[in-house]
């Protein structure tokens, strides 16, 4: 078993997540990292090396798998006491040309996921009376962007799941909060701004005149993390440079 704290992170390989799970790691974390079966990048693997944690695969949208998953995890690595939520998707379609499929697939990943993986471990923190669940929203959840209906949709289900949450576990000393990024300098945002002028646009929708990092992100997850946080529970906290305010 692991004398650091357990930190377990879902889409971990890129991105947002594998900003965290560096920023953890250096903190002295043994982080854990769930992602899509494919081989980690060289910077997961070096977290994973670092920290002492692991890397493991399978898809959160199959409830035994990912069950399956938890169990090794606890087995090989020991409790989970600190749980990001962190795997997305994002597919872009105007509302009416919005296909079932994709439909489907965000809600499976961005919210469905989310109860998938949490059921497992929280019963286990409700038993140690601790635990720190993240969940990641969206700047999108609390403000709609045109062509991503159903993806600002399931953020949206994302910060009020993360409040019911935060009512059901709160008795059992378990923090429950979610992030809500704006843009972010990520494979998938730059896949959404491919065009110069959108970027400029929302670099001067931020009130500090650029788009957000990783490292941003992962800074603010890591307090909600810790004691310094322990009276934040049930929060959507922005991290957007400005670009929202409520």
């Amino acid at each position: 078993m692991n004398n650091k704290r357990v930190v377990l992170i879902t889409g971990g390989n890129g991105g947002i997540g594998l900003g965290m799970a560096q920023f953890f790691q250096q903190k002295g974390d043994c982080v854990n990292i769930i992602d899509l079966p494919q081989e980690p990048s060289k910077e997961a693997a070096e977290v994973i090396l670092n920290s002492g944690g692991g890397y493991w695969t399978c898809d959160i949208t199959h409830k035994e798998e990912i069950e399956k998953i938890i169990s090794d995890i606890v087995s090989v690595i020991g409790p989970i006491d600190v749980l990001i939520n962190n795997a997305g998707i994002l597919k872009v379609h105007s509302f009416i040309e919005t296909p079932e499929e994709d439909l489907d697939l965000m809600f499976d990943v961005n919210l469905k996921g989310i109860y998938f993986v949490t059921q497992p471990i929280v019963r286990s923190m409700m038993d140690r009376s601790k635990g720190v669940i993240i969940n990641m929203a969206s700047m999108g959840g609390k403000e709609g962007a045109p062509g991503q209906s159903a993806y600002c949709a399931s953020k949206g289900a994302v910060i009020e799941l993360t409040r019911v949450m935060a009512m059901e576990f709160g008795s059992y000393n378990i923090r429950v909060n979610c992030l809500c990024p704006g843009i972010i300098e990520t494979e998938m945002g730059r896949k959404n701004l491919n065009d110069p002028i959108e970027i400029k646009k929302w670099v001067e929708r931020s009130k500090l005149g650029r788009l957000g990092t990783p490292e941003d992100v992962a800074k603010i997850a890591y307090f909600l993390s810790t004691d310094d946080a322990g009276y934040m529970t049930g929060q959507s906290v922005n991290v957007t440079g400005g670009m929202i305010m409520h």
